[in-house]
């Protein structure tokens, strides 16, 4: 029986604990009609009336026997008690009879449409876990899951080892019909590729699968290239074109984060079965992974050459204030030269004085430099990072030729041609960006920059706005990466109804809802009336 403990003792306990209930559940649950005192007091002694109290109780919830409890609640005990308006005694004794518990629980499944688990019960929860399975395999899941259909069919609970040998031989049972599922999709040639991921190198004594998985995430181009290598590998083995129709996404995830676990030498120990499958399903998400760092890099790129302007520019702000604010001074003293050669009528010695105390050339140079100052301009960050493009097309043209980017705006306003034709120059090693490409992504501030008064293009800042472009849409659902978690569609995000068909947790409909709530609420109307 050990082989198939799927919980610690300490989820054991909690799985059937009392201290988890509120208050208002615990009465709801606990509390006797005058039709069970009647029933109750109907058995002679304290200790029989007790412990067939306490047996009705435990039916209801947890939904056990008295003899599968190793300590019955003190809190029970004394509840139960003080609505028998008798002692708490000791249960020893009442347990330790062979056949009065026995008798008593017969008895409570005859008056209140109780039933022990039996092979038609489970068959019954074969069935419904079979169908739970589909969606998750978590244990935990499936054995409150086991609990809660059992008590709502008033099965009474056998031994947890049992439901959880039920739920080892299930998910066993599911995961070669899973495994099984996932290689007939595969080719022979596919088959070996995977193969081929788990030989360790003799050279630099790694598989080609620990590389995949040694990424760095520093914000770098070689980070961005060497991240592209390891998707376009992953991409040679075309798993994108198979569908998984027999199963869900959360299951798959399941495998792809169990997967995540092993290293090439188990993954080699197991049957190709088992082997092909969690390769193929972790590799899928993978790539995806992979696709979203890629892309988080590009943003930490495109983020640090903006804060590189904008400081650039704060600079620049201020030292023109440094020099507006000599430029007044020498301004003011030429005013008070002015003033005194005016009201002293003494315009011959202003010429003398003015070359006495400046420099001539150099106050010509600051009136030119105080028109340029004061002509209306709005310089942006980006005018002072033109030399960051070379950096950026050291990886961006590798990266839209590797990622699937597209547009979700109704008006196409050039962005994804741009971003390919940047992949095409760099690949056939061109310059000149032709005139006539669109340039409506551009946004205002930066259109003189783009294009030159003469009509050309300016290479360097067409490859700057680009990126940033790129880097923003990503951000605002503009653009997408299908291929990716974070960058998809925003409908792929909603749950779809054909998914929500035959699910545990959400309703088909929203009359079965209403259904399931009314039921929920008479359930608790009938308890608060036996209360009354």
């Amino acid at each position: 029986m050990g082989a198939y403990k799927l919980t610690s003792a300490a989820q054991r306990e909690a799985l059937l604990s009392l201290d988890k209930l509120s208050k208002d559940e615990f009465q709801g649950y606990f509390s006797f009609s005058r039709s069970d005192v009647k029933f109750i007091l109907s058995h002679r002694g304290v200790e029989n009336r007790l412990g067939i109290g306490l047996q009705l109780c435990l039916a209801r919830y947890p939904g056990i026997s008295l003899n599968l409890v190793d300590k019955v609640s003190n809190s029970l005990v004394q509840y139960v008690a003080a609505q028998l308006k008798i002692s708490t005694t000791d249960l020893d004794n009442y347990l330790s009879k062979k056949n009065t518990p026995l008798v008593h629980l017969k008895k409570i499944c005859r008056q209140y449409n109780y039933s022990l688990y039996s092979p038609k019960a489970s068959d019954y929860l074969k069935n419904i876990l079979n169908e739970a399975i589909q969606e998750n395999n978590d244990e935990l899941f499936l054995i409150n899951l086991a609990i809660y259909r059992l008590r709502e069919q008033h099965i009474l609970l056998p031994e947890l080892s049992e439901i959880e040998r039920l739920i080892s031989t299930i998910r066993q049972n599911h995961e070669k019909y899973l495994y099984k599922k996932i290689i007939e999709l595969l080719s022979e040639n596919q088959k070996e590729q995977l193969d081929s991921l788990l030989v360790v190198n003799l050279d630099t004594k790694k598989s080609k699968l620990a590389w995949l998985q040694d990424v760095s995430g520093k914000p770098s181009k070689d980070t961005i290239l060497s991240i592209c290598n390891r998707i376009s590998v992953i991409k040679e083995l075309k798993l994108e074109q198979l569908t998984f129709s027999f199963t869900n996404e959360k299951r798959l995830s399941q495998i792809a984060r169990l997967t995540e676990r092993y290293h090439a030498f188990d993954l080699r120990r197991f049957e190709e079965t088992k082997r092909y499958a969690l390769l193929v399903v972790y590799l899928i998400r993978y790539r995806k992974a992979l696709i979203d760092l890629a892309i988080e890099v590009h943003n930490k790129i495109v983020q640090s050459i903006k804060r590189s302007g904008l400081h650039k520019k704060n600079e620049e702000n201020k030292k023109t204030g440094e020099q507006s604010n000599r430029m007044l001074k020498h301004f003011s003293q030429v005013v008070s030269m002015l003033e005194h050669a005016i009201c002293n009528n003494d315009f011959q010695n202003l010429a003398r004085q003015l070359k006495q105390s400046f420099d001539w050339n150099e106050l010509i140079e600051e009136g030119q430099q105080a028109a340029l100052i004061a002509s209306p301009r709005k310089r942006t960050y980006m005018g002072l990072v033109q030399y960051k493009a070379q950096y950026i097309r050291g990886y961006l043209p590798r990266l839209v030729e590797t990622l699937d980017f597209k547009s979700t705006r109704m008006d196409d306003d050039g962005l994804i041609n741009a971003l390919r034709l940047i992949s095409v120059l760099k690949k056939e090693n061109k310059r000149k960006i032709p005139v006539d490409i669109e340039l409506s992504f551009v946004k205002k501030p930066w259109q003189s920059l783009v294009k030159n008064p003469d009509g050309t293009i300016d290479r360097s800042y067409f490859e700057l706005v680009a990126a940033t472009e790129l880097n923003d849409r990503l951000r605002s659902g503009e653009v997408i990466e299908p291929q990716s978690v974070l960058h998809q569609e925003l409908g792929n995000y909603l749950v779809s109804s054909n998914a929500m068909m035959g699910s545990h947790t959400i309703p088909d409909t929203f009359k079965e809802y209403l259904s399931s709530r009314i039921e929920v609420l008479e359930e608790r109307l009938e308890t608060y009336q036996k209360l009354v």
